[in-house]
């Protein structure tokens, strides 16, 4: 079993990882975005990267705390076990490989 002290510290730099990472990566989308000349293959490439990053944080990181507080108990059945397992490998492959 996981202490109390290790479970509190590691929400707490989930919540910060999760909060500033999906403000930077929707900013970051935003202002390509909303600037058409900021519209050139290179920001293509970090909209992708920005929205990879939003499919781990909104996605894989709250299951992944999920998991530490409740061990080897997985309340979400199957299917969503299978879903989040695609997620994580095609967000970590698909900005590399598309572009």
């Amino acid at each position: 079993m996981v202490s109390f002290t290790f479970l509190s510290i590691t929400t707490v730099i989930y919540a910060v990882l999760f909060l500033l990472g999906t403000i930077g990566n929707v900013l970051v989308i935003t202002v390509i975005y909303k600037h058409k000349e900021m519209r050139s293959s290179t920001n293509y490439f970090l909209v992708n990267l920005s929205l990879a990053d939003l499919l781990v944080l909104l996605i894989c990181m709250p299951v992944s705390l999920s998991e530490m507080y409740l061990g080897e108990y997985f309340p979400f059945g199957r299917i969503m076990c299978e879903f989040i397992s695609f997620i994580f490998s095609s967000a970590f492959l698909s900005p590399s490989v598309f572009h």
